[in-house]
């Protein structure tokens, strides 16, 4: 003869696995951080003490940059950088924030683009 399992445990034990799926799926996400690379413009933006870094890429798509010292950014500001870092906040056309990435290496754009000729 097989005892039937009480309802409340059966719910406490749905609710223990998928508590366990959703920590194990939690794990898993964090060695695959999305990097990208980006090269625009670094510029403070906002009022003091409260400015933020942002690299400007065009007119329609900027980056806050997270962790960079401010020495980092005082010595780059308002010069074109390229940007290596992990996505932390992706872009969303709906979204009142700008994205956001976590920065890995910073470094100034070496070489200046070729002049653009008008045909």
């Amino acid at each position: 003869m097989q005892k039937s399992v009480h309802p409340m445990r059966r719910y406490l034990l749905s609710l223990a696995i998928m508590v366990g799926m959703q920590l194990a799926a939690c794990q898993g996400g964090q060695g695959s951080a999305r990097l990208i690379e980006v090269e625009g413009t670094l510029v403070l933006k906002g009022n003091e003490p409260f400015a933020q870094a942002v690299i400007v890429i065009s007119e329609t798509e900027q980056w806050l940059l997270l962790g960079l010292l401010r020495s980092e950014i005082e010595s780059h500001q308002n010069q074109i950088v390229r940007v290596t870092g992990e996505v932390v906040h992706d872009a969303r056309p709906s979204a009142a924030r700008l994205p956001s990435m976590r920065v890995q290496a910073l470094s100034p754009r070496l070489t200046k683009p070729a002049p653009a000729f008008a045909k």
